[in-house]
């Protein structure tokens, strides 16, 4: 029984659990989330390394040990980002890279508050953007050079540990919501790549329309509920949710229009109003579900009707 990879996601037990036992401490909003470096995701996806310490195997871990969502953690991030955002022109997840960490008013966008990273990574990106908060030595068990004797046991094990230096960064403008700052949306909405070139140079161009609003948004598992500023014209907001058609937006019986902001979900929000409802309806759910229902409903008109009446008439 090799000790060295058992897994136990569930044991406290733990000698090195300062960085989340940190994290937690912190007072950070709850629905702000962590960005893992490109150098610490590709470790815990390619499984050659692993941080027993700290019970860390994968990105999923973060979730369970700090209840925030890591941005990297595709199976979070529910469907893929447009690709605005992405490593190619398709929807995909969104893997860490240093031009992200550069641009900090996606980091804003994003809701990215923790940025954790290595030491040698601070070289690679202006971290001067944000401010360091603590760092803390990681022990990292590099597996691909282990060796093991006949009884699967694992030999010269000090050798395969190495130090690492974490360093937890903190991003103090994280946006709850963003709103397009020129209320000509038509300029913007519905709009993409294929249909201006110039954009498509700059893949992160749409940040240059939007600003800060006022706000926050609560809720989760596709019902949300938004609070906004009152405001005297009618505004546009946008969330860093996918667009989806399935979204629908409401105050009372009044019934907002969605849009689609280069991959994101825009509201278009009339004069006034301050608290939007927003829900997540597949329709296909539904049209699959009444589909069920009608095909069970044939089955038992269709037997009554059919096959009982023509036993009696073979019996008569």
């Amino acid at each position: 029984f090799n000790k060295s990879y058992t897994t136990n996601f569930f044991n406290e037990d733990i000698t090195n659990n300062n960085l989340y036992k940190f994290i937690n401490e912190l007072s950070t909003e709850k629905d702000k989330i962590i960005i893992l470096s490109p150098m610490i995701e590709k470790d815990l996806n390619e499984e050659l390394f692993s941080y027993k310490s700290m019970n860390l195997y994968s990105v999923q871990n973060f979730f369970y040990k700090t209840n925030k969502s890591a941005f990297n953690d595709s199976s979070l991030q529910g469907v893929s980002y447009p690709s605005s955002i992405s490593q190619t022109n398709k929807m995909t997840s969104v893997f860490s890279n240093y031009d992200m960490f550069n641009k900090k008013e996606l980091i804003n966008f994003l809701k990215i508050d923790l940025l954790i990273v290595k030491e040698d990574e601070l070289e690679l990106f202006d971290a001067k953007l944000y401010k360091v908060l603590r760092k803390f030595n990681i022990k990292k068990l590099i597996k691909n050079n282990l060796k093991f004797d006949l009884k699967n046991s694992l030999t010269n094990k000090d050798e395969n540990f190495i130090i690492e230096k974490w360093v937890i960064l903190k991003n103090f403008s994280a946006w709850n919501l963003s709103k397009i700052s020129n209320y000509d949306y038509n300029l913007y909405l519905n709009k993409n790549c294929i249909n201006n070139e110039n954009n498509c140079a700059n893949k992160y161009h749409f940040l240059d329309y939007l600003e800060k609003s006022n706000g926050e948004v609560s809720g989760s598992d596709g019902n949300y509920s938004i609070n906004i500023s009152e405001s005297n014209i009618d505004q546009i907001i946008v969330l860093n949710k996918v667009y989806r058609s399935e979204w629908r937006a409401f105050h009372k019986e009044l019934i907002f229009d969605t849009f689609n902001f280069e991959g994101f979900l825009a509201i278009k929000v009339p004069s006034k109003i301050n608290n939007i409802n927003l829900k997540y309806e597949n329709d296909l759910i539904y049209l699959i579900i009444f589909s069920i229902m009608s095909y069970i409903l044939f089955i038992i008109i269709y037997y009554f009707i059919f096959i009982k009446n023509f036993n009696k008439f073979r019996k008569v």
